[in-house]
C-alpha cells in the first residue's frame, strides 16, 4: 500500500502499533485480511465474533515506523522493485 499508494503530491507514510510483532504481521494463516478503513472501530461493530487487530495507521510522514525501523518509503519502494530489474 505504501509503495503504490506514494506521489509527490500526497506522501503516505506507516506508523506500526507498539506492541506490533513481526511474526503476527506477516503470519500467513488461512481466512487472514488486510483491510484499510478509516474508523477501526467500526469495523469491529460490523463484524462482531470475528477478531479485528490494528496494525498501525496510514500517515502523510511518507516513511515507514515501526519499534527502531524508520525507513523512507522511497527506500522501500527502490529494495522492491530492484527485484525486477532482471
Amino acid at each position: 500500500m505504501l509503495i503504490a499508494g506514494t506521489s509527490d503530491a500526497e506522501p503516505i507514510g506507516f506508523k506500526a502499533e507498539p506492541d506490533l510483532e513481526w511474526a503476527i504481521a506477516f503470519d500467513e494463516s488461512p481466512s487472514c485480511y488486510v483491510l484499510e478503513v478509516e474508523d477501526p472501530s467500526s469495523l469491529k461493530s460490523h463484524l462482531s465474533d470475528i477478531p479485528v487487530r490494528v496494525l498501525g495507521k496510514l500517515d502523510n510522514s511518507n516513511e515507514m515506523q515501526w519499534g527502531e525501523l524508520n525507513l523512507p518509503v522511497s527506500k522501500l519502494t527502490a529494495a522492491w522493485r530492484s527485484t525486477l530489474d532482471w
